[in-house]
């Protein structure tokens, strides 16, 4: 299990922020993006930070920072690990399966006496989540049905490559999807911390994730929407009674 981890490519960047190293980044003072989280016996913090580049121009990461803040991995099921390095292995891994996610610039992990810290450094996605996509595309002068349809396929091919793969994201939610709205539009996830593999109880994880997403969607969101997202989940062009079938058990699954 890695417990440090600095991107060659952002090397020189944190030093020439002086922020290469864990004593240099944890005591910075930053604001706090929403309340953050408190639980578990620790507490967890995200910034927004701008990074300063050599020839001069900034780049936008998020640097989390989380103390006390653990939880069990399924790849360790007796120890406890830090949430960050449960999240810095899950966007590993999606970097190996071919999904999407953020890119990691840098990670770190250790205990201060009985003080056990953890950093997480991505960078922002140049991207917009689905549910603020949903949301407020209606209302922009380029907006088309065809787009939507677009965007709703690239979200579902993105879950359904990442399920593929034999793994669930297990708190899928519209705001956890990010879209790259290039010409042909990338999907990428984030808040990886639930990631974990299918295994025995494969389908049921399947259609937690997929439940989980519908029940949360945008309330600008329709039924139409939906069953989009299932037929490019299921690769299929029609209402097929393979999407049909899909459709059901989904509607069927409780959320908590």
């Amino acid at each position: 299990m890695q417990n440090n981890y600095l991107s060659s490519e952002w090397q020189s960047i944190l030093e020439h922020n002086r922020l290469s190293d864990f004593d240099a980044i944890w005591p910075l003072e930053l604001k706090t993006l929403g309340k953050g989280n408190y639980g578990r016996g620790g507490h967890s913090l995200v910034s927004r930070y701008d990074l300063h580049l050599p020839q001069g121009d900034t780049q936008t990461v998020y640097i989390k920072r989380q103390e006390n803040y653990t939880c069990f991995a399924w790849y360790l099921p007796f120890f406890k690990v830090a949430t960050l390095q449960r999240e810095f292995n899950s966007s590993k891994r999606c970097q190996q399966i071919g999904v999407g996610s953020y890119e990691v610039i840098y990670f770190a992990a250790q205990g201060q006496g009985k003080k056990y810290q953890s950093i997480l450094i991505t960078k922002a996605l140049p991207a917009v989540s689905l549910d603020e996509w949903l949301l407020n595309a209606p209302k922009q002068e380029n907006y088309h049905v065809a787009l939507r349809r677009q965007v709703i396929q690239a979200a579902a091919q993105c879950i359904r490559r990442l399920h593929a793969a034999g793994f669930c994201h297990g708190n899928l939610l519209a705001g956890h999807i990010f879209l790259q709205m290039t010409p042909q539009i990338q999907s990428a996830l984030i808040d990886l911390e639930g990631m974990k593999p299918l295994y025995w109880n494969r389908k049921r994880r399947q259609m937690y994730d997929l439940a989980k997403l519908f029940k949360f969607f945008p309330k600008t969101s329709s039924k139409k929407d939906k069953l989009q997202f299932l037929k490019a989940y299921l690769h299929s062009e029609k209402l097929t009674p393979a999407v049909k079938k899909l459709w059901k058990s989904v509607m069927n699954t409780y959320v908590r």
